[in-house]
């Protein structure tokens, strides 16, 4: 059973563009060294969200993207979508448990069952596509200040994060009226 299908778009040079589905198992193999990174690393890369979300509301930042520490970054396809809790020495996905060298073993042999959350999928997408620059808007720049980390820790190059122009129209009556107001 499949939640939901995203599709990512590329425009390229000749004006024709790639759609990408990333639930496709062949992309999920491709991502299989960021899933085994995310296993190795899980407590340290939850660590690194929880202390960077700290920073950022102690700067009086809004949190874009909260989820429960005591989980990875990984869901794992098993009949549905489900999300791999930390446990004492292991894991714990929908009902079934499994040790550090279980789940080590399923991401390297099955690596088509497991999908980035959140926090992991800008890595993912930068792994599988490097960008060179990202345009973004606030609530994304804020997101990716999340996770900004994420991208050294597994290895990955991020791209550079610029704003997004934005522009505001103000028609010439109106702009007459705001400005007898007081209004710039």
């Amino acid at each position: 059973m499949v939640s939901s299908v995203s599709f990512v778009e590329f425009e390229q040079p000749d004006g024709d563009s790639i759609l990408v589905d990333p639930s496709d198992p062949a992309l999920r193999r491709l991502a299989q060294p960021i899933f085994a990174r995310e296993i190795e690393l899980r407590q340290r890369s939850s660590a690194m969200v929880r202390d960077r979300n700290e920073q950022l509301t102690a700067k009086g930042y809004h949190l874009q993207v909260t989820r429960p520490e005591h989980y990875t970054n990984l869901f794992l396809h098993d009949q549905a979508r489900l999300r791999i809790e930390l446990t004492e020495g292991g894991f714990r996905a929908g009902d079934r448990s499994f040790s550090q060298a279980e789940m080590e073993e399923l991401v390297a042999r099955e690596p088509e069952r497991f999908s980035a959350n959140v926090f992991l999928r800008p890595v993912v997408q930068s792994h599988l596509f490097p960008t060179l620059i990202h345009f973004v808007g606030p609530a994304e720049a804020a997101y990716l200040a999340q996770i900004a980390d994420l991208y050294e820790l597994f290895g990955v190059e991020a791209p550079i994060v610029y704003p997004r122009f934005s522009a505001t129209l103000v028609e010439k009556n109106i702009a007459r009226v705001l400005k007898r107001r007081g209004s710039n």
